[in-house]
This record gives structure tokens, C-alpha cells and sequence, in this order.
């Protein structure tokens, strides 16, 4: 069996290293310019944008809403782009040559195969790559001063298509300064997508990490979807409250112990 296969595309790139003609590739290229030169120099600029609120009509409920990763890239530093047009047959690889050592010579062998029966035209204009948007749409049910139940709405706009997600979850705070988290997410006809996450507070900064599939790392090949969010949030405006303990053990009185631009959030009290 020797399958045919065409193409018919353009690839778009920006990297410091030249690659050059297709026929002339080789894994020992040097880098043009070093990567740290190369992010350091930004030449490469672009901007993002999110918006988001939240309301709370009851003590106990909570609503959200967000609009996440507006804004583009513009490529102007490193810039090659292939048109890619013709079709050829894969003839396969040397599986005993390929374990013997000689995967280079293997690799290079079946470049130059592909630029015999590909017509590639190089090109180094510049061009623009959109972000992928996304919508969120919450809500939190308090059910005491360490538990909450969530329901989040997930809408991704992604190469002209719009993906649904939606995810259920049980929300923990043992302590002021750690929350975790247990989720149960649907999205796009995945029905097994058991996650998990957890967020540290160390004063004005939040370090999250959190999972909507963490089985997809145990059996990636029946994983349809998997998705890993991790990062830093730094509160402006924070001045901690030193008359007030972050937990009291004897009250179990949930306090955050920040005030925000004046304004002290209410405590939790588990009395």
C-alpha cells in the first residue's frame, strides 16, 4: 500500500533560524539569530485584551461573565512562509536502518524525496494571526463558608467554528490561602472528562493551576479534549489586615484578610 498525497497549502512561520529551500534542509542549521535576541528584540508585536465582571445578588450566589484573548499578532522578524502545491507517494521509511542508527540520513533522504514531487515557493512576507476569543458565563452556589457548587459556559471562536464546553464543579477552601477544586466537563461530544485544580494565595499574588481531562494524561489515545490552565494573578491596591487572623480555628471564620481599592469583602463565618 503506497498511499498518494497532495497538497495544496501555505505555512507561515517566524523563527531565528533560516531554513531556506526545502532541498537544501538539514537538521545542522545554525540559528540566524539566538532566541533569546530573538524574543528580547520584540519585533514581533502584538496586543490582547480581556473583560470581565462579577455580580452577587445574594450572599450565597455569585454570576460571571468574560470576554478573553481579543487582539492579534503581527509577524514582521523571522518571517518565512512556503506555498506548498503537487502530490507524490509515500513509499515509507527503512524501519531497521531507522532503528540502527542512521535517522538522519533517513530524514534528509525523505525531505528531498517531497521537494522532487512538491513545487515549494518560498516567500518572506510579513502577516497576522488573530487570537482565538473565548466567552465564559458562570455561577457559584455558596454552601457554606469552605464549599461551593460552579457551573461554567465555555464558548471558543476558533477557525471559523464555535466550540461549547460545559463543566460542573465542587469548590474547596480548607484554608484562606489554598482552594481546590473537582470538575466534570462536557464539550464537543466528550462525555468522560473528569478534572481538577488548585489555587495558592500568597498575599496580592494567586498562582492557579487546574485540568478539565486529567484521565487524558493516563489514556491520552481515548482523549478527545484535554485542557491545562495555569497562571498568576497579582491584586493591586492590596493592604493586609493585621488585626484580622487569615483563620481562626475556634470561630472557623473564614476572613480573605485584603482590602481592595477601600473596600473590605465581607467574611465568611462558619459559626
Amino acid at each position: 500500500l503506497r498511499p498518494s498525497l497532495g497538497a495544496d497549502a501555505i505555512i507561515r512561520t517566524s523563527h531565528p533560524a533560516t531554513i531556506g529551500p526545502l532541498e537544501q534542509f538539514s537538521l545542522d542549521m545554525d540559528a540566524s539569530t539566538s532566541v533569546y535576541d530573538y524574543i528580547r528584540h520584540a519585533e514581533n508585536p502584538g496586543w490582547a485584551m480581556d473583560l470581565g465582571m462579577e455580580l452577587k445578588p445574594f450572599r450565597n450566589l455569585s454570576l460571571s461573565v468574560s470576554l478573553q484573548n481579543l487582539g492579534y499578532i503581527d509577524w514582521s522578524e523571522g518571517v518565512e512562509n512556503y506555498v506548498v502545491t503537487g502530490s507524490g507517494l509515500f513509499e515509507g521509511i527503512d524501519i531497521q536502518a531507522f532503528y540502527e542508527g542512521n535517522r538522519q540520513g533517513l530524514f534528509e533522504e525523505f525531505v528531498r524525496k517531497i521537494a522532487g514531487a512538491y513545487e515549494l515557493t518560498g516567500q518572506s512576507e510579513s502577516y497576522r494571526t488573530y487570537l482565538n476569543p473565548r466567552l465564559y458565563s458562570g455561577l457559584g452556589l455558596g454552601l457554606g463558608p469552605r464549599h461551593q457548587l460552579g457551573l461554567l459556559s465555555r464558548l471558543v471562536y476558533r477557525n471559523a467554528d464555535l466550540y461549547h464546553a460545559l463543566t460542573f464543579s465542587y469548590n474547596i477552601k480548607p484554608s484562606p490561602a489554598i482552594g481546590l477544586s473537582l470538575s466534570y466537563t462536557v464539550s464537543d461530544h466528550s462525555y468522560a472528562q473528569a478534572g481538577a485544580g488548585i489555587h495558592l494565595n500568597a498575599g496580592p499574588l494567586q498562582f492557579y493551576l487546574a485540568s478539565d481531562n486529567v484521565l487524558g494524561a493516563f489514556v491520552p489515545l481515548h482523549a478527545q479534549v484535554a485542557n491545562i490552565y495555569f497562571g498568576l494573578n497579582w491584586v493591586f491596591g492590596y493592604r493586609p489586615q493585621s488585626d484580622k487572623p487569615l483563620f481562626n480555628w475556634c470561630s472557623k471564620e473564614l476572613l480573605y484578610g485584603y482590602t481592595v481599592f477601600g473596600r473590605t469583602p465581607p467574611s465568611w463565618s462558619g459559626r
